[in-house]
């Protein structure tokens, strides 16, 4: 895709990173070194020898090219050594490469010559010199290289090399490189072009796997992809201050408090560290139609006196200030063209009323960077990836809808669902919409819907009935180390490393011997998840009993742990989870701290199915995996982002 996007790194910077690597050309000889060894035996002739006294015209053919065939085409190093051996060359290295003049598919040439130093008082090769773009000096061998999915090569003859010479008599080579380049790119299905225009100096293009809009609700990478941005502009206006000030009002550091302002709507006051207070509130209407985008802070320290009246307000200091329009608008997808993707206020925007603005963008880079880093490596389907979109934009509906109300009523106005209530407190009724939500805009309360992908729900009768299902939050509970008696939080046992969570809640390991012996012969099994080819699992094990041995192996009755152990003292752990004393239920966890499945132990086949579900990487053998560490698949990962400065002009 093209883009007008602001570039944010000095292009300077990026021009002295890139002098090493000529438009990608490293990235594409890899490609072409393989595509060499597929041809090597439908060519009649690999290589010529085309002489420093070369002269090119488009009507009279070259002289003299000499056709060198190698016995080692294919390999690079052999090439060279051979070269070397029948030309005499003291030394041979790679004096450039070009494509021909059919298209970025078509063939592809290594330029092989003597070092500057070797070739010193030799004739410019001005035929060679012009394809690669660079002085080239003496006698030259070119080696062509053919596509990867052409079995069967044209022959490469004398006069398919003048025509190609002869192409760069009136054509650019860097011109003519980039573009190929670009377009060979671009036809691939894993990866994107971006090409960036700063205010002054040349057009930038970045070649990546994915591009991620999180640049602001006038989002750039939005408007140039496919995704829309639907919603409604409201007529609200609000004010943000951070300041230090005196005021006469009661209890002015008690908190975070409302007060009603007949002029201001409702008007927030909250106490910040260093003496610090927020205030926010609506702007008279009249008073941005007069003045808008002319708003000085002047006239915003004004109008906040005005809000807090009947109560004097002096201002000391004042750090920061902003004025907003309100916009409650959402995007109809945060997934596009499989590689695009939107988050935070390019997503979704609307007021701060209820502080879901960073908070809810947090959250969609919680739930993205665990996918997108799965996909990248080669670990997950793209099912997981497409769950982003159907997770995040459902909690963005949700927000949104309470806006429209909350936008309202913080504005000092009547929303439309209340303007027949004789009883309407606006106060009283926003208040209520808080503590009705107060799950939701905590983020304790955010549950997604199963997917049948990473989160699902169990259909067969279970042994007991758990309190917390998938989808949800998992429930933090306090429990302890073996030998410390001192309560600890769940959530701070399993940090947010990218990795998915079995927590096994055993009961009590005498009463649950049986079900514990099958966990562990399931974890020796060739289907165990901790047999796959990626480090995506860490486990914990809860015991429900009291904290009087260190010896876990010895209480669970096992020839290995499972993971660190805790104890659940007091079994709270145990009743908030919805597990019974003489049970042993399997919680997996997502990276993002989301249960996404649960099932007792009589059916570890599930736990099989769950995996097997989204992951794509394959198991090893439980030999390969004790003696092997875990790595990422190199194949499966971009490697790296393609940064072009080109001098030509980009489409």
């Amino acid at each position: 895709m093209s883009s007008s996007l602001p570039i944010w790194l000095p292009l300077a910077h990026l021009q002295n990173a890139l002098k090493p690597a000529r438009f990608g050309a490293q990235a594409a000889a890899k490609s072409h070194t393989a595509a060499k060894t597929n041809c090597a035996a439908s060519l009649k002739y690999n290589c010529y020898l085309v002489r420093a006294d070369t002269h090119t015209t488009s009507s009279a053919p070259l002289k003299p090219i000499e056709p060198l065939n190698l016995t080692q085409y294919g390999n690079e190093f052999a090439e060279k050594k051979e070269l070397k051996t029948r030309l005499k060359w003291s030394s041979v290295y790679e004096a450039g490469k070009f494509y021909d003049h059919q298209g970025a598919h078509s063939w592809y040439y290594y330029v092989y010559g003597q070092p500057k130093g070797k070739s010193e008082g030799k004739k410019k090769n001005k035929a060679v010199s012009k394809a690669c773009g660079r002085d080239v000096y003496g006698d030259s061998a070119v080696i062509r290289s053919g596509p990867g999915g052409d079995p069967t090569p044209e022959n490469f003859t004398s006069g398919v090399l003048a025509k190609v010479l002869a192409f760069y008599e009136s054509n650019s080579s860097s011109a003519v490189f980039a573009e190929r380049e670009r377009n060979r790119m671009s036809s691939k299905t894993d990866s994107l072009w971006t090409h960036l225009q700063p205010p002054t100096g040349s057009t930038t293009s970045i070649r990546s796997k994915y591009i991620i809009g999180s640049d602001g609700a006038r989002s750039t990478v939005r408007s140039l992809s496919p995704i829309t941005f639907s919603g409604s502009q409201t007529s609200h206006h609000f004010i943000r201050i951070d300041a230090i000030v005196s005021t006469n009002m009661p209890l002015a550091r008690s908190g975070v408090v409302g007060i009603e302002s007949a002029s201001h709507g409702s008007v927030l006051w909250a106490c910040l560290d260093h003496h610090i207070t927020r205030i926010g509130f609506a702007l008279p209407p009249a008073l941005w139609a007069q003045k808008a985008a002319q708003l000085t802070q002047d006239d915003v320290v004004a109008e906040a006196k005005q809000a807090l009246q009947p109560f004097t307000l002096e201002f000391e200091r004042v750090d920061w200030w902003t004025a907003y329009s309100v916009a409650q608008r959402l995007a109809s997808t945060y997934r596009a063209r499989q590689r695009v993707l939107v988050a935070g206020d390019a997503a979704h925007t609307h007021s701060s009323a209820a502080a879901q603005g960073m908070n809810t963008g947090i959250h969609d880079a919680v739930n993205l960077s665990w996918k997108l880093a799965g996909c990248i490596k080669g670990w997950f389907k793209e099912g997981v990836l497409d769950s982003y979109s159907r997770e995040r934009r459902g909690i963005a509906e949700k927000i949104i809808e309470q806006d429209t109300i909350v936008a309202t009523l913080t504005a000092g106005e009547v929303p439309e669902r209340y303007r027949d209530d004789p009883g309407f407190e606006r106060s009283k009724v926003l208040s209520e919409i808080y503590e009705r939500n107060q799950a939701l805009n905590s983020g304790i309360g955010v549950s997604y819907p199963a997917d049948d992908c990473t989160i699902v729900v169990d259909d067969h009768d279970r042994t007991s009935k758990l309190m917390v299902s998938p989808g949800e939050r998992a429930p933090d509970v306090l429990v302890q180390r073996p030998g410390i008696r001192l309560p600890i939080r769940l959530h701070t046992l399993f940090k947010n490393v990218n990795k998915f969570c079995l927590i096994l809640m055993c009961g009590n390991p005498a009463d649950t011997a049986a079900s514990l012996k099958a966990w562990q012969e399931y974890l020796d099994g060739p289907s165990s998840h901790t047999h796959y080819q990626a480090d995506l699992f860490q486990h914990l094990t809860i015991m429900k009993m009291p904290n009087e041995h260190s010896s876990v192996v010895e209480k669970l009755g096992i020839d290995d742990d499972f993971g660190p152990a805790f104890f659940d003292v007091d079994g709270s752990a145990h009743e908030r989870y919805g597990v019974r004393d003489d049970e042993v239920v399997v919680f997996i966890l997502r990276p993002d701290g989301t249960l996404g499945y649960s099932c007792a132990l009589q059916d570890v086949n599930a736990i099989i199915r769950y995996f097997e579900g989204f992951l794509r990487v394959e198991r090893r053998s439980r030999e390969e995996s004790e003696k092997s560490e875990v790595k990422d698949l190199g194949d499966r990962s971009t490697g790296e982002v393609d940064v072009q400065i080109p001098t030509g002009h980009i489409e």
